[in-house]
């Protein structure tokens, strides 16, 4: 499970974890590890989603994303009908 975190492949490790203290409830190395790891989780999705906000910014207004989406809701809204 360690091994795994130092691999990187943090949500195989999750997995583990968890399976680890569905058999030792009370271990509180456990715990603190898959805490560790669920934060190692949370922080690469912060990640991502500031990398990918980044792509997708447009470089006009505000005004400008707020037509997109009023347009995009609009269009939306008339394939629903």
């Amino acid at each position: 499970m360690q091994a795994r975190m130092a691999l990187k492949n943090i949500d195989a490790a999750v997995e583990s974890f968890q399976r680890a203290l569905e058999l030792e409830p009370n271990d509180g190395g456990i715990k603190r590890e898959l805490a560790a790891a669920k934060k190692k989780v949370t922080d690469r999705r912060n990640l991502e989603r500031k990398a990918f906000s980044k792509m997708f910014e447009t470089s006009g207004s505000s005004e400008k994303s707020d037509e997109v989406l009023a347009a995009s809701s609009e269009k939306s809204d008339e394939d629903k009908n």
